[in-house]
């Protein structure tokens, strides 16, 4: 019975990846354009997710992420933007 569990319980947190944000998701691409990016991320699980997506995306004009504005709600799910400059 615990082997079950144990199995059921591995399959549904390796299902989450593409959960949305709060959900098991760990971040969201909110917005982006040639000047900025903006980000949902969860604070627990994508905190160290945010900087490839923002990387990859300020990269495709030649330019550097630069975090400006961040909020956070009560339950853990931050916006970040970055600037690409």
């Amino acid at each position: 019975m615990k082997k079950i569990f144990l199995i059921l319980f591995l399959f549904l947190l390796t299902s989450c990846a593409n959960a949305p944000v709060g959900w098991g998701g760990k971040y969201e691409v909110v917005q982006s354009n040639s000047k900025s990016i903006t980000i949902k991320y969860d604070t627990i699980l994508g905190v160290n997710s945010i900087y490839e997506p923002a990387n990859e995306h300020c990269k495709k004009f030649d330019k550097e992420p630069v975090k400006t504005t961040k909020t956070k709600d009560a339950l853990g799910i931050a916006v970040q933007t970055f600037e690409c400059r």
